[in-house]
């Protein structure tokens, strides 16, 4: 596994293990993911992408739990129906997304 995948992984994998804490503790820790996302990998589009990512991604999230498609459990749906620490974790997310589009497009540049 390389070191993109491992660092999109690690705030995934936190939430599974912790997803029965209390909500302040683990919504720092992956704000502390989010933030150690960026401070390795981001630059200014990854800002926009991991903004545009922490907006949408719960937005929508939020919209597929009021239809009835799902829900969180009752200790992790203090943000209008989904865990507040979905932004910070789209956000880490779009960060990610945001380098493995640079990558893409710099290697299909260089290649002839």
């Amino acid at each position: 596994m390389d070191d993109t995948a491992a660092v999109k992984l690690q705030p995934w994998i936190a939430t599974a293990m912790a997803h029965t804490a209390p909500q302040v503790p683990i919504t720092t820790l992956i704000c502390a993911f989010a933030v150690l996302t960026y401070c390795a990998l981001g630059d200014r589009p990854a800002i926009v992408c991991g903004v545009l990512a922490a907006v949408c991604g719960p937005a929508i999230e939020i919209a597929i739990a009021a239809a009835g498609q799902f829900r969180y459990a009752a200790d992790s749906d203090a943000l209008l129906g989904v865990a507040p620490w979905l932004v910070p974790l789209y956000f880490a997310f779009g960060i990610v997304a945001a380098l493995i589009g640079e990558i893409t497009a710099a290697t299909r540049r260089t290649t002839p």
